[in-house]
């Protein structure tokens, strides 16, 4: 059946109409009620499990029998260029390894991939860090943040879940650290890399890593954030956002990647 349906995408055509937001999207979640797991494996030999709450694992199992991604396949490649020769990487929103579980694999035996992810979806980090054998996935069940002291609580659903600072008391408020508290911590003299896809909270996350941003060029890590309009108004162009002026001011130089 998701055969037939990859080939529906290919032939049919309604003008005016995105056929996998209203025909064979449709057709896949009525396949998959409950939300249940789904595992699929990738062209190196990947195995990713997944629920089947988003848009991004419905995309996922729609595509390729063995496709070379998880999602974002432009993201993918250019993190997976970075940890070839990193030791240290950090993945804030490390979502079920999408990202994570490829560096951890191309790392296995000379480098960490440090994951935060405060939402469930770290269980399944987990779970698919260990059906891989990878040991060097350190995953961290909390929030980056551009201090030690917030707590912080997600609004939305699954992978589209935003941060908010959380109020006293509020259900599901869960710590925050900042890149440069918890390097301190871990003694991580140097970051290679670090990835950020928290929809909306990469400024917290990079205000919180000065530290490692005012090294020289050569120490100081490579980076690579998502800009999502619903957080960022890049109205002015994306130069005159703040994320980008941070780095500007440390020196990096920035170029625009587009999945």
């Amino acid at each position: 059946m998701i055969e037939a349906l990859r080939k529906i995408e290919l032939v049919l055509e309604l003008p005016g109409v995105e056929i996998r937001e209203h025909v064979t999207g449709p057709v896949l979640d009525a396949m998959y009620p409950g939300e249940p797991l789904v595992t699929k494996v990738l062209d190196d030999g990947t195995s990713f499990t997944a629920r089947y709450t988003s848009k991004i694992i419905r995309d996922f199992v729609l595509a390729a029998e063995r496709p070379d991604h998880v999602w974002e396949p432009q993201t993918t490649k250019a993190a997976l260029h970075f940890a070839k020769t990193a030791n240290t990487v950090i993945v804030g929103g490390a979502y079920i390894g999408d990202h994570a579980i490829p560096m951890a694999r191309v790392m296995k035996g000379k480098g960490v991939v440090h994951c935060f992810e405060p939402s469930p979806n770290a269980d399944l980090l987990e779970l698919n860090a260990k059906a891989n054998g990878l040991e060097n996935v350190l995953i961290n069940r909390v929030g980056l943040w551009s201090n030690d002291e917030t707590q912080l609580a997600l609004v939305g659903d699954d992978s589209h879940a935003y941060p908010v600072i959380a109020g006293p008391g509020q259900k599901g408020a869960f710590e925050a650290v900042s890149i440069d508290g918890y390097g301190a911590r871990q003694k991580l003299e140097k970051v290679d890399f670090i990835l950020l896809d928290i929809e909306g909270g990469e400024l917290e996350a990079l205000t919180g890593s000065q530290r490692y941003l005012s090294q020289p060029p050569g120490q100081a890590p490579a980076i690579l954030f998502e800009v999502h309009r619903s957080y960022t108004d890049w109205t002015n162009g994306l130069a005159a956002t703040p994320i980008v002026q941070l780095l500007a001011r440390h020196g990096y130089k920035i170029f625009a990647l587009r999945d």
